[in-house]
């Protein structure tokens, strides 16, 4: 098969296995945790699940789904020959969670050793996770195998 059709192959085969991402942007002040806004986005959400604080998805006061992530609290600064090392605490920074889930979600909370740090109903954002068709894909695939088939056959 000619490089230039596999390569098309590969491409739609990769918009296939893409599913909706939700992101969730947050906001740390001084230990205070905000909720900044919901983003929804295709991709893929990584496969890493360690840290000490806990993301809880919500539908019916049931956890449906738990993610665990690290906060970047600590900058640390490598030291070279003009300064030294050191570690700084943020106070106030930035930070994301992305989520592959498919289901309903009502509520968020941030849980770390059983204390819950943050909750919010999200009810209004209308987080219902969508199964993505990609039948469009598959079918335009089909279509230029079909068109490539009878390409070959009439030059034959």
């Amino acid at each position: 098969m000619n490089k230039k059709y596999l390569l098309l192959l590969v491409f739609f085969v990769s918009l296939v296995s893409a599913k909706q991402v939700i992101l969730f942007n947050f906001e740390y002040d001084n230990g205070e945790i905000n909720l900044i806004n919901i983003d929804k986005m295709e991709g893929f959400v990584s496969e890493i699940n360690e840290g000490e604080y806990s993301f809880h998805l919500m539908s019916n006061n049931e956890v449906k789904e738990e993610i665990n992530f690290k906060l970047p609290k600590v900058l640390e600064i490598v030291p070279t020959k003009e300064k030294e090392g050191k570690h700084l605490e943020l106070e106030k920074f930035n930070f994301a969670v992305p989520v592959g889930y498919e289901g309903r979600i009502d509520e968020v909370r941030i849980v770390k050793d059983n204390e819950v740090l943050f909750e919010e109903d999200v009810t209004r954002f209308n987080l219902r996770g969508e199964r993505i068709s990609y039948w469009y894909y598959v079918i335009f695939a089909l279509l230029v195998i079909v068109v490539y088939l009878v390409y070959r056959i009439r030059k034959i």
